[in-house]
């Protein structure tokens, strides 16, 4: 796979969970059930979804983008 592909698939999946969570954390809610959930992994998922977002609007890979952050941490 190309990893522009590999860039897609990133911001699908950890828009798909985060979505996911989401949706069940308010479905349970308004049943009136308990929430259980992680909330370290949802906004886990929610920055590696805007990374991704990013990282499609300025035409960059996400490796690419990983790289850049790296380099601004050290």
């Amino acid at each position: 796979m190309s990893q522009t592909v590999i860039t897609y698939l990133i911001l699908v999946l950890a828009g798909g969970y985060a979505i996911s969570t989401i949706v069940s954390l308010v479905r349970t809610r308004r049943n009136g059930g308990e929430v259980v959930f992680r909330p370290l992994r949802l906004i886990a998922a929610i920055i590696v979804f805007l990374l991704a977002i990013f990282a499609v609007v300025t035409n960059t890979t996400y490796d690419e983008l990983i790289s850049k952050v790296e380099d601004l941490l050290q």
